[in-house]
């Protein structure tokens, strides 16, 4: 949830038993899906982590967590 560009998942794909996704306002690479990542195109309750690093520190910050609850699994 702003990758940036993308540095975890290509580390923790280079064995290809991982899914990440990797979203950001700006597609630097072919790893980072760009959109809004307060409206990622995933489904509810669709992945088991979600990592942010500096999104965070944007306005609307409870907007990205409020999505990353809504795709993230139950327990």
């Amino acid at each position: 949830m702003g990758c940036g560009e993308a540095f975890l998942a290509q580390e923790l794909t280079k064995n290809n038993l991982n899914k990440i996704y990797s979203f950001d306002l700006v597609e630097y690479n072919e790893h980072i899906t760009k959109c809004d990542i307060a409206n990622t195109p995933l489904n509810n309750s669709e992945v088991d982590i979600c990592v942010f690093c500096l999104s965070l520190m944007g306005n609307n910050f409870i907007d990205f967590v409020k999505e990353a609850r809504r795709i993230l699994k139950n327990k």
